[in-house]
This record gives C-alpha cells, structure tokens and sequence, in this order.
C-alpha cells in the first residue's frame, strides 16, 4: 500500500475480488513486521473463516509464524517489478474467491 502521508506506512488487506478486509498504519521507522502482527491479529479478531493469507516479500518469517499461531496460514509471493498488489491467482473451489 502506498504511504497515506509523510512519515507513515499502510498494511492493508483485501479479500480475493479485492473487497477491503483489514488496515493498520504505522509511523514510517516501524518494521513492516510490527504493522503486519497487528494486521494479523485484527484479520483474526474480525473474520474468523479466513485461514490463508497471500503477502509480498517485505514481511519476514516472524509474520508467517505468527499467522500460523493466529490459523492462518500466509504464504509470500513474490511480487514482478513495477506490479501494484500481488500476482495470485486464486483457484476456483476456493471459498474467499468467489468461485
């Protein structure tokens, strides 16, 4: 997510079609790491059927820990240069993507 103002940073999370899930904004000298646990644990809290979660490559093992704590499972995928948002293509009999 772009920053949503000088000296902060946005985590955000979307549901498959793209529908908003979850944000956290964190000042900018905040490892993505931090924003990413909080974001975690709100997902979590607010919907409980998501258990699978597509992230780029700025968030490090601790997230795919912590997610696996929080049942949810957070795979990285890398991201092609100059691409906004995350090459996933979603299979059909997956119940979040709507097919």
């Amino acid at each position: 997510m772009d920053r949503p103002g000088r000296g902060s940073q946005g985590h955000l999370i979307t549901d498959t079609p793209g529908l908003f899930l979850a944000a956290f904004i964190t000042v900018a000298n905040v490892h993505d790491t931090v924003g990413g646990k909080h974001l975690l644990d709100d997902l979590a809290a607010a919907h409980l059927a998501v258990s699978k979660v597509w992230t780029d490559g700025g968030y490090r093992s601790s997230i795919l820990d912590h997610g696996v704590w929080l049942g949810i499972y957070a795979e990285v995928v890398q991201r092609p240069r100059g691409l906004r948002g995350l090459p996933v293509e979603v299979p059909h009999d997956d119940p979040l993507g709507g097919g």
